[in-house]
C-alpha cells in the first residue's frame, strides 16, 4: 500500500440449513507486527447484495457497519450489528475497504502488519 491507496476485500458469511435467523456484529481487529503502520491504517466496512466490493459500494445510502460517506474509522473500531438470515437463504456480503493515510511516514516503507477480525454470530432464538 501506499499514501492515500485503498484496498479492497470482501467476506461473505451464509448460515446452513436447519439454522435460525440472526445477528453477526464485527469485532474490532487485532494487529501484530509494526504498530506504528497499523496507526495509519483506516477502514469501512459495508453490507451489499449486489456487484464488486470496490470504491462503488462506499457511496451515500450505502449500509455502512464501520464509518460512512465521509469518514473512514481507526482498525480497532468495531462495527454495527447487521442481520443474518436462516437456512442458508442468501449470504451477508460484507466489503472491506483499508486507507493508508496520506501522512504516512517514508520510514514504514518495508514494514507490514497482520489483522485479524473476528465476526461474532448470535442466534435469533
Amino acid at each position: 500500500m501506499s499514501p492515500t491507496s485503498s484496498n479492497y476485500a470482501p467476506i461473505w458469511i451464509r448460515t446452513t440449513m436447519g439454522s435460525v435467523s440472526g445477528t453477526l456484529t464485527l469485532q474490532g481487529a487485532t494487529t501484530s507486527g509494526n504498530a506504528s503502520l497499523a496507526a495509519v491504517l483506516d477502514y469501512r466496512v459495508v453490507r451489499y447484495t449486489s456487484g464488486t466490493c470496490d470504491s462503488s459500494q462506499f457511496m451515500a445510502g450505502a449500509s455502512y457497519i464501520v464509518g460512512s460517506s465521509g469518514s473512514k474509522a481507526p482498525l480497532t473500531t468495531a462495527g454495527a450489528v447487521t442481520a443474518v438470515t436462516a437456512n442458508s437463504a442468501s449470504a451477508t456480503q460484507l466489503c472491506f475497504e483499508i486507507t493508508m493515510a496520506a501522512a504516512a511516514d517514508n520510514a514504514l516503507q518495508g514494514t507490514n502488519v497482520a489483522v485479524a477480525w473476528e465476526i461474532k454470530g448470535t442466534s435469533g432464538s
